[in-house]
């Protein structure tokens, strides 16, 4: 059996060592996770369990961006001298005031997961944008253009 771990960034690497626990196998969407620490348990979780891990992007998969390699690669382009990635700045630090209640199809408390706990404000569900939910941009895009 296999599970696919697609949530908020932050439950990547506790979704996955739980399931690796489990005896399942995991796809898990980027980025694995959001310290090197528990990137390092995870590793750890899955040997000492004996399960698949794998994560992916769609552009590894791409035809246009395997093309792209593949020109560079050959050599068909000149050699690479220098390489720039722009994948736009960090994610702030939350410091939104309470503003109303989560909505009443949101357990707040689950959805923060192991983030700490703040007052609800709507923006938050945006979570993207928050360093405490997430790596912003650098694990959203970055994991694509730096793979």
């Amino acid at each position: 059996d296999i599970i696919i771990c697609a949530t908020g960034d932050r439950w990547h690497t506790p979704v996955s060592i739980a399931a690796a626990k489990a005896g399942k196998d995991v796809y898990c969407e980027k980025p694995i996770s959001l310290t090197v620490y528990e990137a390092r348990e995870l590793a750890r979780a899955f040997r000492r369990y004996g399960r698949i891990f794998q994560t992916g992007t769609q552009q590894r998969s791409a035809r246009e961006f395997r093309f792209a390699c593949e020109l560079v690669r050959n050599g068909y382009i000149g050699e690479l001298k220098h390489v720039t990635v722009n994948v736009g700045g960090p994610p702030s630090v939350c410091n939104l005031p309470a503003e109303g209640e989560p909505p009443e199809w949101l357990d707040y408390d689950i959805w923060l997961g192991q983030a700490p706990w703040r007052p609800f404000h709507p923006r938050v569900l945006g979570w993207m944008a928050w360093r405490d939910y997430s790596g912003g941009e650098m694990t959203n895009w970055g994991a694509h253009h730096f793979d």
